[in-house]
């Protein structure tokens, strides 16, 4: 799943998806979480970053990562972001 800032940038109050989406898809057993700002300014690039962190960090069991050819690659589970 990806968690989206760019709601933020614009006004919003969540990102996208919500808290309310985001504990479904951890619920039904969802983990790997990546994340995006929808940049396309360099200024906003991973803009609101710590928002999305923050909502990953409530619930231990994501795992923040990219995907590379196809594949996961975790950089941090949900306990210690940076």
């Amino acid at each position: 799943m990806e968690i989206n800032t760019s709601p933020l940038r614009r006004e919003g109050n969540e990102c996208s998806p919500d808290n309310n989406i985001y504990q479904k898809y951890i619920k039904a057993g969802g983990r790997k979480v990546t994340t995006g700002s929808d940049s396309h300014l360099y200024s906003e690039i991973a803009v609101d970053f710590e928002y999305a962190y923050n909502l990953i960090k409530q619930n231990e069991k994501g795992k923040v990562g990219y995907f590379k050819e196809h594949k996961f690659i975790q950089i941090s589970d949900g306990n210690k972001i940076n």
